[in-house]
């Protein structure tokens, strides 16, 4: 029971127990679920209406990318074949990506292996979304999708895409509040429904699902 307005330049943070429906929301978006209730409005287009318009527009980032065995440089413009190196170094200092890419025995040229073997987990992801931002999402999913980051490098992530990407919408699945406490909108999902949503200030007042959640982590912090 999903009902959301999406608008140019916010930026949504999606919270939300195992199972209560986080993951499904965003396959909703991509296209491979179809909802069965409630309705999604991007920047005044109905989902269900006209699902090219929106999801032609869409980049998502999930929390295991998938990379394939060639270079990191095909893998960040596997999507944008007629990419310049400039374009592709920019998306990748977004994304904290150049420096350890820098650092590799090839820089941009090294093989990375079947499924990216060669690289660890943090450095996937930054290659992933490297690979987004070079595509210039009207709305950018991050799924989870710093979540083998340390929190310095995750917030310097996040903060590079909102300076950059000022007129995009960005939804941000994330475990780690602090990261969406700035976020226009925090929406809190629990049995496939959106049971609180505000922003941080306003949902802390509210002493809902969101408060409890946020006092636990920031006790265990």
């Amino acid at each position: 029971n999903l009902n959301l307005e999406v608008k140019e330049g916010e930026i949504f943070g999606l919270l939300g127990p195992n199972g209560a429906g986080k993951s499904t929301f965003i396959n909703i978006l991509g296209g491979s679920v179809v909802k069965t209730g409630g309705e999604v409005n991007v920047w005044g287009f109905n989902l269900d209406k006209n699902p090219r318009q929106v999801r032609a527009s869409i980049g998502i980032v999930p929390q295991e990318p998938l990379l394939f065995s060639g270079t990191i440089r095909e893998n960040i413009a596997i999507n944008q074949e007629n990419a310049s190196d400039e374009d592709i170094i920019k998306a990748s200092k977004i994304a904290c990506a150049d420096e350890f890419i820098m650092g590799m025995s090839e820089g941009y040229n090294t093989k990375i292996g079947e499924r990216g073997a060669s690289v660890s987990g943090g450095q996937k992801q930054r290659i992933a979304i490297a690979r987004t931002i070079l595509a210039n999402p009207k709305l950018i999913v991050l799924d989870e999708a710093t979540s083998a980051l340390d929190y310095e490098t995750e917030t310097n992530v996040f903060n590079n895409i909102n300076n950059e990407f000022k007129s995009s919408t960005i939804f941000c699945i994330t475990h780690r509040l602090p990261t969406v406490i700035g976020a226009d909108q925090i929406i809190f999902l629990q049995n496939g429904s959106i049971v609180e949503k505000g922003t941080h200030k306003e949902l802390i007042a509210n002493k809902g699902n969101y408060f409890s959640l946020f006092n636990k982590q920031k006790q265990s912090s």
